[in-house]
């Protein structure tokens, strides 16, 4: 078996991830909730950073990519998101806002 790479991860997400959470920020700062909002999607940003594989609960394995999907939890938000098997890698494949969440209920796609 190969041991997991060591941390830092390198983290991505796509163009369209990365508007929503930007989309995010700005209806958190239309709604006075700017610094909360940020503080726990830097939260998120650190787990998937240092500890992807502890933070989330496994989902599926994609074989071919040689990935796992994962999801993981933090206050206000689900984050979903692969992890590669060998390679210290991270993609960020869906964000969303739990109940509770002032963003929840908002659509944030195009």
């Amino acid at each position: 078996m190969i041991p997991d790479p060591a941390p830092p991860f390198e983290v991505d997400a796509s163009g369209a991830m990365k508007d929503r959470m930007r989309r995010m920020l700005q209806r958190a700062a239309e709604l006075g909730m700017q610094g909360d909002v940020s503080q726990a999607l830097t939260e998120i940003l650190h787990r998937l950073t240092n500890e992807p594989r502890v933070w989330g609960d496994p989902l599926r394995r994609f074989r071919k990519l040689q990935m796992t999907q994962y999801g993981g939890t933090s206050r206000w938000f689900r984050c979903e998101y692969a992890v590669h098997d060998r390679v210290p890698t991270v993609v960020l494949t869906n964000l969303f806002a739990l109940p509770g969440n002032p963003l929840y209920g908002e659509s944030f796609d195009e």
